[in-house]
């Protein structure tokens, strides 16, 4: 698990250079993140971002996986919300980290 540094984005634009990723990584994330997943792989892979908040009942919040095709990127908004107050961070896992290349922006 590595703790992910985010990229700011410039009014002169920026590269959105992608590093190899791995099953489990973290982030402090902000109101003006997102992560960019690009899936190399021949199958679908799974991102699952946690959810540090809960339930008016006080119970913990549930997270839901979200699917990249083979060959396909997306990018996901990250927020403070999602960060785990005990840790202070948020943590992205992978289904597969196998030819998946992932980056952290920040705006």
């Amino acid at each position: 698990m590595a703790l992910l540094s985010p990229t700011a984005l410039s009014v002169a634009g920026t590269a959105l250079t992608l590093a190899s990723a791995t099953t489990s990584d973290t982030v402090a994330a902000t109101d003006d993140m997102f992560l960019v997943v690009t899936n190399g792989s021949g199958g679908s892979i799974n991102v699952t971002i946690s959810d540090g908040g809960s339930t008016p009942a006080g119970n913990a919040a549930s997270t839901t996986a979200r699917a990249v095709g083979a060959g396909a990127t997306r990018a996901f908004p990250l927020t403070s919300r999602t960060n785990d107050p005990s840790t202070g961070v948020t943590t992205i896992t992978l289904s597969s980290a196998t030819s998946v290349t992932t980056g952290v922006f920040i705006n």
